[in-house]
């Protein structure tokens, strides 16, 4: 049975075969990811009227179809289904209860659903059952919110969360608004490629104060028209606007776009947390703010600036032309790119966003990106767990890997290893191994295995919960050679399947980068990174599975000096080495201390010539080990 602290879930359930389909056909991986989902705020926000639908439906709101017999319906902690299923129509892989529910920020205490494909076809076959549900498609649904006494502001915003998917041009979904019992006009409609989906939290707001402001009873209506598949809405809300206020609503350093077909991988330009030296990155640094303020911003300007941690030498400045932003506008800003020095270190991408005006806000006009140059590690999660993915329990028992995409920019790069960060509540002893494969982007099922580690066992140092970092490192028994200009899926994996092992993520994903593998051939994209790095060179994982001896008397300074004793103690007579490694797990120093006899013994670390930061020094002794952290300063 999994030991699990269950803080928040968030499901995904659908999940094709793609033997016979290319990427672009792909489905979110089965399961779903422990968190600590906090509510975000894009935003400080004056509220003026909010319905999150804790309650349900609200009595007030109509809630009508041509019909009369499909309806929006609520999903609660006490209904049937409940708030972990959305869509519950045919079109979902056999065996699961309903696909992915929307992720607004209290999804959990509710949401609303138009449920298209449930109400055409709620047992299925999928396409072959059309028209078969308790009312057969199109449909023409609206669900009509209580007025809103406007009168006293002058300024207005309408906001929602939503997920909606389409299926090839067979529906639209709207928002529609009356002023005063006055005629229906459109203030919103979705804008999607053709039978894809918004994001699952895709945040929408809208401008209404020139016809709304001052108005006593303002009405809003959703409205679905047409076929397939649902639309989903949460967080509803009208909120007065400051004046002045631009906020981030993305900065990054990559220029990722799988759908460019001039790139030939269609992974170049990926961010990664951790760069080995053989390859350091040139920065496409970007950002969008927008303006959610009611004014005109002028003189938008954003500055950029590159700053070695350890030195803190700035090594590049970048501030944009001024730029007018309008009222919920998204301005992208594009700068020159900036090739990196092949320096090791720990960087930072300072972002900051000013305007003539002054804004109510400043403290969201800032932001900041971490990454690291090593001679070794290549990553792209964002280093401490922030989720924990568990599969479908319909994969119980079944071979599966997670990993991401990494592209090979430099010359002779050989894998000596893979690290991986397993998740609280695998099985202590369960195995996992490490594995590259070549991905051919357009066919899945033209995808070859490189190479395989030996099995590890988990132990329960190396398992992470939420804010861990604990790495177990895989090592391939010969280094591979991987070549330039290649993309490889590299994953961990457990041959007995998810409710053996379970496995640590870290930031978001972008689009299609990141997979769950599931035998023989099945997979699922992911939305959260796995912790699965790619190392070249040795690197050491958690301290291993630990014996009662060595043991380590911690009667010294730490932070480290120049030259500090120790003590430790055996049992028997050993071998004893000592190894030092940096945060990436990097060996930085080692020292054979000879074969010692059983009993207390004095040993020496010098901290001279190293930069200040957290390490870890492991001593050894015959087969046995004893890893400890160690500060210099």
């Amino acid at each position: 049975m999994r030991k699990i602290f269950v803080i928040a879930t968030i499901v995904y359930f659908a999940l094709p075969t793609l033997a016979q389909q290319s990427w672009q056909d792909a489905e979110p991986a089965p399961g779903y990811y422990l968190r600590d989902r906090k509510p975000e705020e894009l935003m400080r926000i004056n509220e003026i009227w909010k319905e999150d639908f804790e309650n349900g439906i609200p009595d007030t709101w109509e809630n009508t179809e041509m019909n009369g017999i499909a309806h929006w319906e609520y999903r609660g902690p006490n209904t049937t289904p409940d708030y972990y299923i959305g869509s519950r129509g045919s079109c979902i892989p056999e065996g699961q209860n309903g696909s992915a529910p929307i992720q607004s920020n209290t999804w959990d205490n509710g949401f609303i659903i138009f449920d298209s494909n449930y109400w055409d076809d709620n047992i299925g076959p999928c396409v072959t059952g059309f028209g078969t549900g308790p009312s057969p498609a199109p449909h023409a649904a609206t669900l009509v919110t209580e007025s809103i006494d406007l009168t006293n502001y002058a300024a207005a915003q309408f906001m929602f969360t939503q997920y909606f998917k389409e299926w090839t041009n067979n529906s639209t979904a709207s928002v529609q608004m009356s002023v005063d019992g006055g005629t229906w006009e459109d203030v919103y409609s979705v804008d999607i490629t053709s039978g894809n989906s918004t994001e699952p939290d895709d945040v929408v707001i809208i401008d209404v104060s020139e016809a709304a402001g001052g108005h006593g009873d303002v009405r809003f209506q959703f409205v679905f028209e047409g076929s397939y598949y649902y639309w989903m809405i949460d967080d509803v809300t009208v909120f007065e606007p400051d004046q002045n206020n631009l906020v981030f609503t993305s900065t990054g350093y990559g220029d990722f776009d799988i759908f460019d077909e001039s790139n030939e991988t269609g992974f170049e330009y990926m961010e990664y947390s951790m760069y080995p030296d053989g390859m350091a990155p040139y920065l496409y640094l970007n950002a969008q703010a927008l303006n959610v303020g009611s004014d005109t911003q002028t003189n938008v300007i954003l500055d950029v600036s590159v700053t070695n941690i350890q030195t803190q030498e700035v090594l590049y400045n970048y501030s944009s032309s001024a730029q007018e932003v309008y009222p919920q506008e998204n301005q992208g800003f594009a700068i020159t790119g900036y090739q990196m020095p092949n320096t090791i270190g720990d960087y930072r991408i300072d972002y900051a966003v000013t305007q003539a005006e002054d804004d109510s806000e400043p403290e969201n006009n800032v932001d900041e990106k971490f990454f690291s140059i090593s001679d070794i590690v290549y990553a792209k999660d964002d280093r401490e767990t922030e989720a924990i993915y568990v599969p479908s329990a319909l994969y119980d028992n079944t071979q599966y890997e997670v990993g991401n995409m990494f592209l090979i920019t430099g010359n002779d790069m050989e894998a000596h290893s893979i690290s991986v960060g397993v998740g609280l509540g695998s099985q202590n002893g369960a195995e996992v191994y490490g594995a590259i494969y070549s991905l051919e982007i357009e066919n899945f099922s033209a995808t070859e295995l490189i190479a395989q580690t030996e099995s590890q066992a988990v132990y329960w140092e190396a398992l992470n919960g939420l804010g861990d970092e604990n790495m177990m490192v895989l090592n391939f028994t010969e280094p591979i050679q991987l070549d330039k200009d290649s993309a490889y899926l590299v994953v961990a994996g457990c041959e007995t399947g998810g409710d053996d092992v379970i496995f640590a993520m870290s930031g978001s994903s972008e689009p299609y980068s990141s997979w769950a593998h599931f035998f023989p051939n099945n997979y699922g994209y992911l939305f959260e990174t796995p912790m699965v790095r790619l190392n070249f060179g040795e690197v050491v994982g958690v301290k291993e599975e630990e014996a009662y001896f060595p043991e380590v008397h911690q009667n010294f300074p730490n932070p480290f000096g120049e030259q500090t004793a120790f003590q430790y103690s055996i049992r028997e007579a050993s071998r004893v080495s000592m190894q030092i490694h940096d945060i990436t797990g990097r060996l930085i120093q080692e020292d054979q201390l000879g074969v010692k006899p059983a009993g207390k013994h004095t040993a020496f670390i010098s901290a001279s010539g190293m930069s200040p930061g957290l390490y870890t020094y492991t001593l050894i002794a015959g087969e046995y080990r004893k890893t400890m952290n160690m500060v210099v300063e």
